[in-house]
């Protein structure tokens, strides 16, 4: 790419395991087929793509797209099609306090300890709804078969967790016992590789018997370049990946890819059952920030249809391991995984997981609060860090809410069909988080809605879209360095047309620490009100707890009523308990659909009019070249106090049980429910609506419990 960001991505389009690109005697680029291929029939065509384009972002979906449509695989729902990625869950891969766990008390194996992982989340209320089991439990090496060794878990492969389980496998031993019934590539070397899909459908059935949703296959940077498993013919790594796609299609599981190179990322466009793959090392804290990868590897892999995982993570930065340094952020790895769109998962040993911090992450019932899209770096960082010593590490993700700007009599309606809804446009939430940074970085409205479903660098907004947040935000400091912040009127800021927002610094901490700072931007709605999103989670406004957004002008409301809502073209009729929360007079009003599990509870946060003004009076009595410089001198001015009308507002929100619930069930099993919460008045007071107040002390300013009634 150039400096104005011009760019062109060249790449194989076919025979992606041995498709090369070299550059030759005269600097000439070369493209064609890797040398140690021994042979070449006639009439073999070798295709190569080149896409050129405007912007970082846009011209890598472009090419990503190109690469998908050829290859037939269409982008995956994780709350649709993907168990392990819409789930929190427990992981035990290298880093993980039970990776090859040697036995010692109280737990006599490795399935003793993982029991006690599950009996200590259920008592804590800790959702965990799958385990992944990785390279420790089976005949793993010379002598390689997927069998339990008897002394790590007795009871076999088996469902003695009764949990869905994440399997994985790394390379495929030479001596193995299913070398005289399948067919395997072998090159006289130490690993096989198999290319029959009957040897995936008896692994993948054994596997589903014992509850597995999702199979990783790791090491194929060491099959790729270790061996010559995939490099001596045109056809052996196409076979191996079919015959796994095909198997965990017809076993309705997903594939997830592990120590991958470039050319099993291009060749999983082709690869429907492969959902996810590895961004970044094993979490397993002795390398030098190498989660400054994640970015850069989720721009080609989101690309592709792929979602990254940052690997497993500890929660507790009190636990010690022999051979492992202990975690020194838990929170901003907790916030990396989340954002990289992968399988979330603490690796913490039993009693030691960090609840709170875990369910910043899902809902009570263990479903995932995600964004749409991996976070990916923003175009401005290619701009600003062109002539860099170093790459910028400044990545973004948003959800996309539907929005509506209804008319009084809709929004007072006891019916709120889709069609009394007004014309729906997507609401744009944005979620930025950096990496040792050594200077601010500045974002501009700009840049935010470029933060589009293509990338982080697609182009701005259309119309409509940006019309339905009036082409302003209020962006909110979340974290830095692990510190999270509460939400409170001095770590928010306005981000508009005029006004940009400058990042702070976050310098390298250490060896293994990165600086981090994070901010969420929520739009400001067309008559003012910001609907800022769940106070406490990672992800502010998912999809999977905001099932839509209205504003419009309400009069004269003043009682708690129930009504039945169709979601339309949203969702399933789904049956709604609605709390009006207004004035006497005349009010703009904003109303918010959420998503929940019975019996659930969760704090939502308003920002009225006054905020985004009071915002803006603060901007003015700044110096602005202050303002440029740092944004970690905050206003002035103290905090407002009491019932200061300029602060936000929190409500409590709680999702019925039993008859009241009115639930639905989604594709793997779980209960929701819907809760309408309402907030109107410039000073977002009650009135009469028999709201319970909960203490300031417990929510902030502000705050109300608002419960659904039959």
């Amino acid at each position: 790419f150039s400096r104005n960001l011009t760019t062109a991505v060249l790449s194989p389009f076919s025979s992606f395991f041995v498709g090369i690109h070299s550059t030759g005697a005269n600097g000439q680029l070369e493209c064609g087929i890797k040398r140690t291929v021994m042979r070449i029939p006639g009439n073999f065509t070798y295709d190569t793509i080149l896409v050129s384009g405007q912007g970082v972002n846009n011209t890598v979906s472009y090419y990503g797209e190109m690469m998908m449509a050829k290859g037939g695989k269409t982008r995956v729902d994780p709350y649709e099609a993907d168990f392990v990625l819409s789930h929190l869950g427990y992981w035990t891969d290298n880093g993980a306090y039970y990776y090859h766990y040697l036995p010692r008390p109280p737990f006599n194996n490795s399935e003793e300890a993982l029991k006690a992982v599950k009996a200590d989340a259920l008592s804590r209320g800790i959702p965990l709804r799958y385990y992944q089991w990785d390279d420790w439990w089976f005949y793993n090496g010379g002598h390689w078969e997927y069998q339990a060794i008897p002394s790590v878990f007795p009871d076999g492969l088996t469902d003695w967790l009764q949990s869905p389980l994440s399997l994985y496998t790394g390379e495929y031993g030479a001596i193995n016992p299913y070398r005289s019934r399948f067919e395997f590539v072998d090159h006289n070397a130490k690993t096989v590789l198999p290319v029959d899909i009957e040897f995936y459908r008896e692994l993948f059935r054994n596997g589903t018997k014992a509850g597995m949703k999702m199979f990783e296959q790791d090491y194929l940077s060491s099959i790729n370049l270790g061996t010559n498993l995939t490099s001596l013919d045109l056809n052996s790594g196409d076979r191996f990946f079919e015959a796994m796609n095909q198997a965990a299609l017809e076993m309705n599981i997903t594939l997830q890819l592990c120590m991958m190179h470039p050319c099993h990322a291009l060749a999983a466009s082709s690869l429907q059952a492969v959902t996810n793959a590895r961004a970044s090392p094993d979490h397993v804290r002795v390398y030098e920030h190498r989660e400054e990868m994640i970015g850069w590897n989720s721009l080609l892999l989101s690309s592709l249809g792929v979602w990254s995982s940052r690997d497993n993570v500890w929660t507790n930065s009190s636990e010690t391991r022999p051979s492992f340094n202990n975690e020194t952020d838990v929170v901003t790895n907790t916030i990396l995984a989340v954002l990289a769109g992968g399988p979330y998962g603490p690796g913490d040993a039993a009693g030691a997981m960090n609840r709170s911090l875990i369910m910043r992450t899902c809902r009570s019932d263990g479903v995932m609060l995600r964004a749409d899209y991996p976070n990916v770096p923003l175009d401005k960082t290619f701009v600003d860090g062109f002539d860099a010593v170093k790459p910028l590490h400044v990545w973004a993700t948003s959800s996309w809410i539907p929005y509506s700007s209804s008319t009084s009599s809709s929004l007072s309606s006891s019916s709120s069909s889709s069609s009394s809804l007004g014309s729906w446009s997507p609401l744009q939430y944005t979620y930025i988080i950096a990496l040792n940074l050594d200077r601010p970085f500045s974002v501009s409205l700009t840049d935010v809605q470029r933060v589009s479903s293509a990338g982080a660098g697609d182009e701005p907004l259309s119309s409509s879209s940006a019309a339905a947040s009036g082409g302003s935000f209020i962006a909110r400091e979340v974290m830095a360095n692990g510190t999270l912040f509460p939400l409170t009127l001095d770590r928010l800021h306005v981000l508009d047309r005029l006004n940009s927002v400058h990042l702070p610094a976050c310098p390298t901490v250490d060896y293994l620490t990165a600086g981090s700072v994070f901010w969420t931007f929520a739009p400001v709605l067309a008559n003012g009100w910001a609907f800022l999103g769940e106070v406490d989670k990672v992800v502010s406004a998912s999809s999977r707890r905001v099932r839509w957004v209205r504003c419009g002008h309400q009069r004269h409301q003043r009682e708690m009523t129930s009504l039945h809502a169709s979601a339309g073209a949203v969702a399933a009729t789904l049956a709604t308990a609605t709390t009006r929360v207004c004035d006497d007079e005349d009010e703009d009003v904003v109303e918010v659909t959420l998503l929940g599990s019975p019996g659930e509870t969760t704090t939502v946060a308003f920002a009225p009019p006054q905020v985004f003004e009071r915002l803006h009076a603060r901007l003015s009595e700044k110096n602005k070249n202050a303002a440029a410089k740092t944004s970690q001198n905050h206003a002035e001015m103290p905090p407002p106090q009491g019932d200061d009308a300029t602060s936000p507002i929190f409500v409590r929100v709680s999702f019925p049980t039993g008859d009241a619930a009115h639930t639905t069930r989604d594709v793997f099993g779980n209960e929701d429910c819907t809760v309408v919460a309402r907030c109107g008045g410039r000073g977002g007071s009650l009135g009469n609506s028999g709201a319970k107040c909960v203490q300031s002390s417990q929510l902030g300013l502000h705050a109300y419990e608002i419960r659904s009634e039959e």
